[in-house]
C-alpha cells in the first residue's frame, strides 16, 4: 500500500502514524511536515520515509492520513481537494471536531464528488518527537470510525485498519464528532480547577491536569456533560458510549464511573507534570470546535444542551473569547431536519 501522511501537529500524530505504517512494510510518503527521510524509534530500529511535495505524494496513493490542527484544516488542504478526492480513503486523524464533515462539505461546495473522508473520535497515536527520534506514548484501541459519505465506509475501513487494526464502524460522522473525548473531559476538569491552575501558573508550578485535577466535583461535571451528550447521540440514532466505557476501550481504563475511569487510564497516569496554562490552549480549541457545535446539533434536534452552551459561554468569558465556532453550515447541516441530516451524512447529498 502507498500511504501518504499530510502534516504533523504538535501532538505528533502524523509522524507516529507514518512510523506505524512504515514499520508494517508500507511505502509512506510525507508532506506538509518537516520530516526527515529516516526516523529512529526509541528502543531500537528505524524506518525510511519519502518526503515529497503534496501533489506528487498524492499521485497513485491508496490511503492518506491527515494531521493538521482543526483551525488550519481547510485552509491548508484547499489547494489539494481534487487530488484528495481521487484517493480511496482520506483519514483525518484528530481529536474529533467533525473533520470528515467539514472537509467533505468543503469538497461538495467546490463541486467535487466521488471522495471518501473518514474520522474517529480520537487519533490513533500519541508520541514525542525531537526531529529525528520518535517515542511512542499511546496507541488507542477500540476506535469507532465513520466516513463521509457513510455509504463508502465498507471500502474505506480496511484501509483505516492498516493503521488501527481493531477499528470498528461508527454510525456516521455526526457520531464520531460526539465521541471526541475532549468534549467531555477537558471542560469539566478545566473549569473546576481554573483557580488552582492560575495559582500554579503564578508560581511556575507544573501539574498533572488529568491526575490531581480529577476531583470529585470535576468528575460530577464530566458525568453530567456525558449524560447531555448521550441525549444528543440518541437524537441522531447513534449509540452513546459512556465515558467509562470509552476510556476502557481506548486506553484500558478499569473504573466504573467518570472519576475512576480517568484515574485508571494508563495514558493519563503516565503523563509528566505539564505547564499549568496548557488548559487555556486546549479550551481555546475545544470551545469553538467541540462545545459550540455540539450545542448547535442539540438545537437542530430540538434539544436543549445547557451545560454545553453554558460552559462555552463561561470559557469565552474566562479566555476573552475564542475563535469563530464550527457552525451547522460548516458541517453541511444548516436548515436540515434530523432525518435530512442523517440522509446527508449517509449519501453526501442533501435530500
Amino acid at each position: 500500500m502507498i500511504a501518504v501522511v499530510l502534516g504533523n501537529s504538535a501532538l505528533n500524530i502524523g509522524v507516529a502514524s507514518a512510523v506505524e505504517l512504515a514499520t508494517a512494510g508500507h511505502e509512506v510518503r510525507v508532506a506538509l511536515a518537516d520530516l526527515p527521510a529516516r526516523i529512529s524509534i526509541t528502543g531500537g530500529g528505524s524506518v525510511a520515509l519519502h518526503p515529497m511535495a503534496v501533489e506528487s505524494a498524492l499521485d497513485g496513493a491508496d490511503f492518506v492520513i491527515v494531521d493538521i490542527p482543526p483551525r488550519d484544516l481547510l485552509r491548508v488542504l484547499a489547494p489539494h481537494l481534487r487530488s484528495l478526492a481521487r484517493v480511496p480513503a482520506v483519514h483525518v486523524n484528530s481529536h474529533g471536531y467533525w473533520p470528515a464533515l467539514r472537509l467533505g462539505t468543503a469538497m461538495r461546495a467546490a463541486g467535487i464528488s466521488g471522495f471518501c473522508i473518514t474520522d474517529a473520535g480520537a487519533p490513533t497515536h500519541a508520541a514525542a518527537f525531537d526531529g529525528q527520534v520518535v517515542t511512542p506514548h499511546a496507541r488507542r484501541s477500540g476506535l469507532r470510525v465513520a466516513a463521509f459519505p457513510q455509504s463508502r465506509l465498507p471500502g474505506a475501513l480496511p484501509l483505516v485498519q492498516a493503521l488501527a487494526p481493531d477499528a470498528m464502524p461508527a454510525a456516521h460522522t455526526i457520531a464520531t464528532g460526539l465521541e471526541g473525548i475532549n468534549l467531555i473531559i477537558h471542560p469539566a476538569l478545566a473549569l473546576v480547577n481554573a483557580g488552582w491552575f492560575d495559582r500554579a501558573e503564578e508560581t511556575s508550578e507544573r501539574l498533572r491536569f488529568y491526575n490531581e485535577g480529577n476531583t470529585a466535583s470535576a468528575a460530577a461535571l464530566a458525568a453530567a456533560l456525558d449524560a447531555e451528550r448521550g441525549a444528543i447521540c440518541h437524537a441522531f440514532s447513534a449509540s452513546h458510549r459512556p465515558l467509562p466505557e470509552m476510556l476502557s476501550a481506548l486506553y484500558g481504563a478499569t473504573g466504573n464511573n467518570a472519576r475512576e475511569a480517568v484515574a485508571t487510564t494508563p495514558f493519563y497516569r503516565g503523563l509528566a507534570p505539564q505547564d499549568p496554562s496548557l488548559w487555556r490552549r486546549w479550551l481555546a480549541q475545544d470551545v469553538p470546535f467541540a462545545l459550540k457545535p455540539a450545542a448547535a446539533l442539540a438545537g437542530l434536534a430540538g434539544l436543549s444542551a445547557p451545560l454545553h452552551a453554558g460552559l462555552a459561554s463561561v470559557f469565552d468569558a474566562i479566555l476573552g473569547g475564542t475563535d469563530a465556532p464550527l457552525t451547522l453550515s460548516d458541517l453541511g447541516l444548516d436548515g436540515l431536519t434530523v432525518l435530512q441530516a442523517l440522509h446527508y451524512v449517509e449519501t453526501g447529498y442533501c435530500p
